[in-house]
This record gives structure tokens, C-alpha cells and sequence, in this order.
């Protein structure tokens, strides 16, 4: 069965904006490794979507929704729907 990763607009600005500051104010090499491991956590829910938490607005929906949460501070969350 598949399943489809999606990421808010917002939180992909977000995150988009975070690489930028982070490439000005450290270094490309930090930058580019918080980007690949935010990258990694994304493959790995869409591979391992049961190991995460069902979203809360699931039961609503009707489907199989998961949630992971991603960023420095977990700030992010990407769902995966099936």
C-alpha cells in the first residue's frame, strides 16, 4: 500500500527559510547537514509510517493519517496519508 507525504506550505517556507539563515549566520556544511537528516526523517515516515503517532484530525477525515514531527525543536509535522 502506498502512502503520500505532505508537508504544509508553511512549514516548507518555514524550513526553507531556516536553511537560508543558517547557511548566512553558520556554515553551508551545518546547514546542509540539519537539511539531509530533516530530509532522512521524511523518507523514513513515508518507508516506516506505522511507527509514527495517527494524527489527531484522522478519525474525522476517515483515513489513515500519521504525524512525525521534524525540525531543531520539533517544530514541523509531516503526515503521511494512506
Amino acid at each position: 500500500m502506498s502512502y503520500q507525504v505532505l508537508i504544509q506550505p508553511t512549514a516548507f517556507q518555514e524550513i526553507e527559510t531556516s536553511y537560508r539563515w543558517m547557511c548566512d549566520k553558520e556554515s553551508a556544511k551545518v546547514a546542509n547537514n540539519w537539511y539531509y537528516e530533516l530530509q532522512d526523517a521524511i523518507a523514513s515516515l513515508q518507508e516506516f509510517p506505522n511507527r509514527c503517532s495517527i494524527a489527531p484530525e484522522a478519525p474525522v477525515i476517515g483515513r489513515e493519517i500519521r504525524q512525525l514531527w521534524v525540525g531543531k525543536r520539533r517544530k514541523y509535522r509531516v503526515r503521511v496519508c494512506r
